[in-house]
C-alpha cells in the first residue's frame, strides 16, 4: 500500500508528527496506542495545557527536593510540573488525527518500503519515531544505534504519596544514577537510572525502597539515549529517541520528542504542500535541531559533572542553583530547549 508519509512509533515523537500532517499518512506501532509505557510521565504542566490533554493529569508540583548523600534541596518555584496518565494522554492525541493507524512491528527499510510483521508500506516520505533502536535508521546505517550512547532505568508503581517531586543523586544508593519518586495522587512512581546503561540496577531499587518499607513490584522501562543523532538519515526522518534527543542529565525525553516531532511535522507538511522540495524540508528540521543543541551539549556536560564530581560538590552546586534568581534562569535554559509555546 501507498501513502504519502509513513510514521513508524506511535508515542510521543510519532503522535506530535501525525498531529501536523494531512493527506495519506500512515501510523505504524507494534502495541496499541498508550499501552506500552515506557516513561516516568512527568512534565512541566504547560505542556499539558498547550496540547489540551489536562484531563491526563494526576497530580501537579511545585516542588522538587533533590536528595544528595548529605543534604536535601528545596526547589520552590511558580513554575508548575505534572505527573500524567500515558494512556489518556496518548489517547486524547490520538484521537484528534487523520491518519490511518496500523498494529505492526517495523522491522526495517526496504528502499521507500517499510517492512513490518503485517506487510510492507510504501511512501516517499518515512519518519522513524521507534525509540532508542531507531529500528529503521539500522536499515541504512548498521551500527547507528550503537553510537547512541545510552542510560538505562526502570520504575515501579507503588502505594506512596506526597506532594513534591523527588530525585537522590546519592553513590550510597546507586553509583553513576539517580533514583526518582514522582507521586500520582496515592501511588507513586519510584525509578532508578544507571548512566553507564547497566541493565542490573534492580537490585539498587530493591534496596532503596526498604527505607520506606515498600518492595519493586512489576516493572517498566529501558534504554535511553544521552547523546544526539542524526535527525535525517538518506530520505529518513528520526525524531525522539531515536535521534538522541532526550535531555542527558535528567533523562526528559517527553517535551524534546513533542516539540521535535511538530518541528519535522511541519516541515514534511510544507513539502506535502509543494512549498519545499524534500530536500529543502529536510533542511528546515535538520536546522530546527541545530538550533537546540547548544541546550543539550550543555547537558551532557553536566552529565559528565556529576559523574566525576564528589557528591560534597554535588551538594554546593544544588545549592546555588536552588536560589531562586539562579533557579529562574535554569528553568528559562530548560524551557528554551524544546519551547513549550510552538507545540501544537
Amino acid at each position: 500500500m501507498a501513502y504519502d508519509v509513513i510514521i513508524a512509533g506511535a508515542s510521543f515523537a510519532g503522535l506530535a508528527v501525525a498531529s501536523q500532517l494531512r493527506g495519506r499518512v500512515l501510523l505504524l506501532d507494534r502495541k496499541d496506542i498508550g499501552t506500552h509505557q515506557t516513561s516516568a510521565c512527568a512534565t512541566p504542566l504547560e505542556v499539558v495545557q498547550t496540547l489540551r490533554c489536562e484531563d491526563a493529569v494526576l497530580q501537579t508540583f511545585d516542588r522538587i527536593l533533590l536528595h544528595t548523600a548529605s543534604r536535601t534541596v528545596d526547589y520552590s518555584t511558580s513554575y508548575r510540573f505534572c505527573t500524567f496518565d500515558y494512556q489518556e494522554f496518548c489517547a486524547i492525541l490520538a484521537s484528534r488525527l487523520e491518519v490511518d493507524i496500523i498494529k505492526a512491528r517495523a522491522l526495517g527499510l526496504d528502499g521507500q518500503r517499510v517492512v513490518t510483521d503485517a506487510g510492507a508500506f510504501e511512501a516517499p516520505i518515512v519518519v522513524d519515531c521507534t525509540g532508542w533502536r531507531a529500528t529503521l535508521a539500522r536499515s541504512l546505517r548498521t551500527a547507528y544505534a550503537t553510537r547512541l550512547k545510552r542510560s538505562f532505568g526502570f520504575e515501579t508503581v507503588l502505594p506512596w504519596s506526597d506532594s513534591a517531586l523527588h530525585v537522590w543523586v546519592d553513590p550510597q544508593a546507586v553509583d553513576k544514577g539517580f533514583i526518582w519518586a514522582f507521586p500520582c495522587g496515592a501511588r507513586t512512581r519510584f525509578g532508578v537510572a544507571s548512566y553507564r546503561g547497566k541493565p542490573n540496577i534492580r537490585r539498587e531499587l530493591e534496596q532503596f525502597l526498604t527505607r520506606y518499607g515498600l518492595e519493586a513490584d512489576e516493572i517498566q522501562g529501558g534504554y535511553f539515549p544521552h547523546n544526539r543523532g542524526e535527525p535525517t538519515l538518506a530520505h529518513l526522518f528520526l525524531v525522539g529517541d531515536s535521534a538522541g534527543q532526550c535531555a542527558a542529565l535528567t533523562g526528559e525525553g517527553i517535551r524534546p520528542a513533542l516539540y521535535f516531532g511538530a518541528e519535522c511535522g511541519r516541515a514534511v507538511q510544507r513539502a506535502l504542500d509543494g512549498e519545499f522540495t524534500l530536500e529543502a524540508a529536510r533542511r528546515q528540521y535538520r536546522e530546527a535541531v541545530r538550533r537546540r543543541n547548544k541546550y543539550f551539549t550543555a547537558l551532557r556536560l553536566l552529565q559528565r559533572m556529576v559523574l566525576t564530581i564528589p557528591n560534597s560538590g554535588l551538594t554546593a552546586v544544588a545549592m546555588f542553583t536552588a536560589r531562586p534568581r539562579v533557579l529562574g534562569y535554569v528553568l528559562g535554559a530548560c524551557q528554551r530547549m524544546a519551547p513549550i509555546g510552538s507545540l501544537p
